[in-house]
């Protein structure tokens, strides 16, 4: 049994044009046929995948039981992985808070621009006397992502926010796979379409 209350069985559909709907004539960096043919006409192919995902509720004001130090920390559950990944931000641990993503996400984290320092700086300021409470747990595929808030003491509500968590190596993990992922991005609208070019005709 979940703890939490599922409300909706959602799909994203991402529509991917197949070529181009374009009238001009194509480059001349492609070799003219060397027998007569028709003048050319324009098509377009149509391919769309579908997202499927669910989304599930918590039930009450889900607070974020943190810990001090890194040896209690559990990798069972997304929720547990999110646990250990702020209970480093409020202790102000970079190695934990490192440890708590996927290999390929700790990977891309070091190589950006933010030092360790400046991003120490930034939790101490941008977390301090506030807590985390889940919001919402929404499964698609392999991935589950947790929605949460970060409130003062008072429940005003600084941020709202997106986590992705894949199991890798019989942990779960916070990964950055889903960066770019339409349910990532917007599973609150299952409404959502995207159209995206799969391939153009090349252009003058």
């Amino acid at each position: 049994m979940k703890s939490a209350e599922t409300f909706i069985l959602a799909l994203l559909i991402v529509t991917f044009y197949l070529s181009s709907t374009s009238t001009e004539v194509l480059s001349e960096t492609l070799p003219e046929p060397i027998y007569k043919t028709t003048w050319p006409k324009f098509a377009e192919m149509k391919e769309e995948a579908v997202y499927q995902y669910q989304v599930m509720e918590y039930k009450g004001r889900v607070k974020l039981d943190l810990i001090k130090n890194e040896s209690d920390a559990k990798y069972d559950t997304p929720e547990d992985a999110l646990t250990s990944l702020f209970s480093a931000i409020y202790e102000g641990n970079y190695n934990w808070w490192l440890n708590s993503w996927t290999k390929e996400s700790q990977r891309e984290l070091e190589e950006e621009q933010i030092s360790k320092d400046e991003l120490l700086k930034e939790w101490e300021s941008f977390y301090k006397d506030h807590y985390i409470a889940l919001i919402s747990r929404i499964e698609t595929g392999k991935y589950v992502l947790l929605y949460y808030n970060v409130a003062s003491k008072r429940n005003k509500i600084k941020q709202r926010q997106t986590i992705a968590f894949v199991k890798e190596d019989g942990r779960w993990l916070a990964t950055n796979e889903l960066s770019a992922d339409p349910v990532f991005l917007y599973w609150q609208n299952s409404n959502y379409k995207a159209f995206k070019v799969g391939r153009e005709l090349i252009k003058e």
